[in-house]
C-alpha cells in the first residue's frame, strides 16, 4: 500500500469481497474497528474511512453501542444484472421454485428475466420458433447467466454460445431432457424413474401384486424427442415391478398415453376385471381430482378400499382430498435454492441428482 488514500480505498475492496463471499452473514455485527486494523494491518483511521464507503454503497449502517452491522450482500461488478429464467412460472411447484430463485437473486441485486415456456405450448405442441426467438432477445444481453428446466422441447441452440464460455454461468434444474450434456454447464435435477421405482416399492410393500400407472396422453413421434418424464416414471415403476416379480400392467398406461378416455380406460380395467390394478401411481397430484375421482365413484370404486393411489409432487391438492393424498415430493425448495447457489457460485457442486421423499398419508392400504 503506496500511501494512506490508497489503503482505505483497498481496505474498502477487501471487505466488499469479504462480504460477497458471505464472510459475515447479512444482519450481523461487523468486527470493530480495532480488530480490522489488526487483522489488515492498519490503523483505525484508514477503516474509518473504508468504513464510510461501504456505508456510502448501502452495505453496512454505523451505529452507536451497536457497532458495524451488515445490510446486505456487495453487488459484483457485472455489466448485466438480469438472469434469464426459462421454466414455468405458475402451478405450486414451479411457483415455490420462481419465488425461491429470485429471492435469492434480489441478495445479490441480480433480476429475473423471465420466459413463461407455458405460455408458449398447447399439450406438447410449442412455438419453437417463437421460442427461441426470446431465448435470443434475452441472451444479447449478456445476462448474468441463467437458469433453465430443459424441457425436451426447449431450443438450446440459443445458449450454445454461453454454453461453450469457460466462465459459463448455466444452471439445468429439475430436467435435462436432451441426449448430450455441456461440459461447462451445471445441473441439478429429478431421476423421474426413481420416483416410479419409489411409488412401486410403496404398493409392493403394502402388498400389492398388480401394478399400474395413470398417464396423460403423450401423441408424439418417440424417436423424436428424448423421453418425457412420465415416459421415465413409468418406466422406473415397470422395472421395480419386474425386479420384485409383480404385475404391471401396460395396457393401462399405454391406452392413456395414446389419447383413450380415462373413464373408457377405467371400464375395460378395473370395473369387470378379476385381474384388476389394487395400486396406482400417478402423473401428478392434480390427476386425482381432475381425472380419476368421478368415474371412479360412478363406478362404485373406493380409493384406498378398491385401489390404492400414490400421487406426485406433492402440492397442496394432496390435503385437499379424501382420503389424504400419500404423494412423491421432489424437494423442489431444495432443488431451486441448489440451483442458485450454483449459479452464484456459492456451491462446487455441478451435477446434483435431488432424491425424491415418499410422503405417507391415507390414500394406499394393505392388499392382504
Amino acid at each position: 500500500m503506496a500511501n494512506e488514500t490508497s489503503k482505505y480505498i483497498q481496505l474498502a475492496d477487501t471487505l466488499r469481497q469479504q462480504i460477497r463471499n458471505r464472510h459475515w452473514p447479512v444482519g450481523t455485527q461487523l468486527p470493530t474497528d480495532s480488530e480490522l486494523a489488526i487483522q489488515n494491518g492498519v490503523n483505525r483511521r484508514t477503516v474509518a474511512r473504508a468504513m464510510r464507503l461501504l456505508v456510502g454503497d448501502g452495505l453496512v449502517a454505523r451505529k452507536p453501542r451497536r457497532g458495524t452491522i451488515l445490510l446486505r450482500v456487495a453487488r459484483e461488478e457485472r455489466g448485466n444484472s438480469g438472469v434469464g429464467i426459462f421454466m414455468p412460472t405458475h402451478g405450486h411447484i414451479f411457483g415455490a421454485m420462481n419465488r425461491i430463485i429470485t429471492s435469492k437473486l434480489l441478495e445479490h441485486d441480480l433480476y429475473p428475466i423471465g420466459l413463461n415456456m407455458v405460455d408458449y405450448c398447447e399439450g406438447r405442441q410449442c412455438d419453437i420458433k417463437l421460442m427461441r426467438s426470446i431465448m435470443e432477445r434475452v441472451l444479447r444481453d449478456r445476462p448474468y447467466g441463467v437458469i433453465i428446466d430443459a424441457d425436451s422441447l426447449i431450443p438450446l441452440q440459443p445458449l450454445r454460445p454461453l454454453l461453450q464460455r469457460k466462465d459459463c454461468r448455466v444452471v439445468f434444474v429439475l430436467h435435462f431432457q436432451h441426449a448430450r450434456k455441456f461440459a461447462n454447464a451445471r445441473y441439478v435435477r429429478i431421476d423421474p424413474k426413481e420416483i416410479g421405482s419409489l411409488m412401486a416399492r410403496h404398493l409392493i410393500r403394502a402388498g400389492h401384486r398388480r401394478i399400474t400407472f395413470f398417464a396423460n396422453p403423450e401423441p408424439r413421434e418417440s424417436d423424436k424427442y428424448f423421453p418425457s418424464p412420465q415416459t421415465l416414471m413409468l418406466a422406473g415403476m415397470r422395472d421395480e415391478c419386474a425386479r420384485s416379480g409383480v404385475v404391471f400392467a401396460d395396457d393401462v398406461s399405454r391406452e392413456l398415453m395414446q389419447g383413450i378416455p380415462v373413464d373408457e380406460v377405467l371400464r375395460r380395467y378395473f370395473q369387470s376385471s378379476r385381474e384388476r390394478p389394487t395400486g396406482a401411481g400417478m402423473l401428478q397430484d392434480a390427476y386425482w381430482v381432475s381425472e380419476l375421482q368421478l368415474p371412479l365413484l360412478q363406478m362404485g370404486l373406493r380409493v384406498p378400499e378398491d385401489l390404492s393411489l400414490v400421487g406426485c409432487y406433492n402440492t397442496p391438492w394432496c390435503l385437499k382430498t379424501t382420503p389424504r393424498l400419500t404423494s412423491v415430493s421432489i424437494q423442489e425448495e431444495k432443488m431451486a435454492r441448489l440451483a442458485a447457489q450454483m449459479l452464484l457460485g456459492e456451491v462446487n457442486d455441478t451435477d446434483v441428482t435431488i432424491r425424491p421423499e415418499l410422503i405417507v398419508r391415507d390414500s394406499v392400504r394393505t392388499w392382504c
